[in-house]
């Protein structure tokens, strides 16, 4: 049952919208039995790399690997594998990374389509992560499979990641397939892709900001890399995207990423009180909201806003969005 939340939490809202399965991840007993831990760990670690905990995801996943060497009655081995392989090369660790692509093209997959989309599209990510030539040709040979298949949502699982990395082919192969998907997340894909083929560094960070408000934390800064990067991008933008992307990565470090290797000045590092503050703006709070939820005052909310747009530029809002008691 939490596999399948942790699958529809991917293929539709993102993990915000589930906070009951977080809370349940949040409150296991990692040395209760269980019937199937291989299952267990997986849909934990799956849980994890959405929300963009990379770290945690990586152990998580560990923990699979190692127990799948025992008992595996579900046939998740080659997905855990493919996890590991991802987590791997956005943490640096590029022959572990290597080793286990090649380990998940030696292991047969016994899961549904769905988990096997989930997989490739996390192979897919450790490829071009590691400058593998053959990425992007491997994306379209998998997506065409789903896809001819009726797949249309594994197809656009790995798609996805090909635009995530700024590739224009995946992106019109998934445009041609937008019709055919469902679900919020699917529609922010497709966003993603048209941005990405008109090089619209605006519409690059409204999809930044909504992976962000899903709880998709890592695609939310890779999209806001992308803003970053995009040729005649507003000053004040780029300000606030790279702010975006390196409050991030002072919380995940992901040393294995080029996207996240942003130029530009040095940004002071935030305080704790001020990375939740940012946390809750990016989630979509007023500041009366924030303020209630931290058990602050709103002028001290205030002040805390304040200082996150002086020191990043990635957190000004509509009017609308900063008092409730303004309104």
């Amino acid at each position: 049952m939490r596999t399948a939340y942790v699958v529809a939490a991917l293929s539709s809202d993102g993990p915000e919208r589930f906070p009951g399965l977080g809370r349940q991840f949040d409150d296991a007993r990692d040395g209760a039995y269980r019937p199937d831990l291989v299952t267990y760990f997986h849909a934990r670690s799956t849980w994890q790399y959405l929300r963009g905990d990379i770290r945690d995801a990586h152990r998580l996943a560990e923990r699979a690997l190692a127990t799948s060497e025992y008992l595996d009655p579900s046939g998740v081995g080659a997905a855990v594998v493919a996890i590991l392989a991802e987590t791997a090369a956005l943490l640096g660790e590029r022959d572990r990374a290597s080793a286990l692509l090649s380990r998940f093209r030696r292991t047969p997959s016994r899961a549904s389509g769905l988990v096997d989309g989930s997989s490739e599209a996390h192979v897919a990510s450790a490829m071009l992560l590691l400058g593998a030539a053959e990425a992007s040709s491997s994306i379209a040979r998998a997506s065409e499979r789903h896809a001819a298949a009726g797949g249309f949502g594994s197809a656009a699982d790995v798609l996805r990641t090909g635009v995530r990395f700024g590739r224009r082919r995946s992106a019109r192969a998934l445009l041609r397939i937008s019709d055919r998907l469902d679900g919020e997340l699917h529609r922010m894909s497709a966003d993603h892709a048209r941005a990405l083929l008109a090089d619209d560094a605006l519409a690059l960070w409204s999809v930044a900001e909504r992976l962000a408000q899903a709880g998709l934390r890592l695609w939310s800064a890779e999209a806001a890399a992308a803003a970053a990067n995009v040729a005649g991008a507003p000053a004040a933008l780029r300000r606030r995207a790279i702010g975006h992307c390196r409050a991030y990565a002072e919380e995940q470090p992901l040393p294995g990423h080029p996207l996240l290797r942003l130029s530009g000045p040095a940004q002071p590092a935030l305080t704790r009180r001020e990375r939740e503050v940012s946390d809750l703006i990016a989630a979509g709070l007023s500041n009366d909201e924030i303020a209630a939820r931290l058990r602050l005052s709103l002028r001290t909310v205030e002040g805390h806003v304040s200082r996150l747009y002086r020191k990043t530029g990635a957190v000004r809002r509509s009017p609308a969005r900063r008092s409730a008691s303004q309104e």
